[in-house]
């Protein structure tokens, strides 16, 4: 009887530590908000700026959800920072316009995340301002390595300048006590570098996002699970 027992106790306290392992934070209907601080580092100049992200119950291939993001007009953005990041993408693009977009319109956008027993990533915010994204590593976690690679290809028919360029990023994940994983990451596209710092709580999901751009612009950013 005690060795049943303690073959029960075994079963279920691995059962446990492997649910716990692989909890999914983003599965069916959730809501987060984002506080994403812009720092230029050649203006010494910031800002602030909010934005949420929604994940649906749909019908799409196994391991994918939609994402939703909602972006909210901003009035105290730096011209000067959202000018240089649109003018990367759309050289042609006036400064006139692109304020106006970023201080005037409400809008979405519409992406997805992918998130299974062995790894979670997703695509990150892509209007505004965010369409830097784009040039930096996705958000990801793994459960089953500590590095890995990945190469994304821009749309043929969108991003503008960069349309149908190569961004490549090296990930490295270290985990902080079981619960809490840091992942570090690095993208190259011919525009340069960008540097990544990933905090992942098998509690909460995302918690914090950290960008290095180009050596001119950082980004922090804060979630929150609404």
């Amino acid at each position: 009887m005690k060795i049943i027992i303690s073959l029960l106790s075994i079963i279920t306290l691995t059962t446990t530590i492997y649910s716990q392992s692989i909890k999914k934070n983003y599965k069916g209907k959730n809501k987060f908000a984002y506080t994403a601080t812009w720092e230029n580092l050649e203006t010494n100049t910031s800002f602030v700026d909010v934005y949420h992200m929604k994940t649906r119950r749909d019908f799409l291939p196994r391991g994918k959800q939609r994402v939703i993001y909602k972006y909210f007009p901003n009035p105290y953005i730096d011209t000067n920072t959202v000018f240089y990041i649109d003018s990367i993408f759309y050289p042609n693009f006036s400064k006139e316009h692109v304020v106006r977009q970023y201080t005037k319109n409400t809008n979405l956008n519409i992406t997805s995340i992918f998130e299974n027993k062995k790894e979670l990533w997703f695509h990150p915010a892509r209007n505004r301002m965010y369409i830097l994204f784009e040039l930096a590593p996705f958000p990801e976690v793994s459960r089953d390595t500590t590095a890995w690679k990945r190469e994304v290809i821009t749309g043929s028919n969108s991003y503008g300048a960069l349309a149908s360029s190569s961004i490549k990023s090296t990930y490295e994940q270290e985990t902080t006590d079981n619960e809490n994983y840091i992942v570090t990451a690095t993208s190259t596209s011919k525009i340069g570098k960008v540097e990544a710092i990933y905090t992942y709580s098998n509690e909460f999901g995302f918690t914090e996002m950290e960008f290095w751009f180009f050596d001119k612009l950082h980004l922090t950013i804060e979630i929150t699970k609404l």
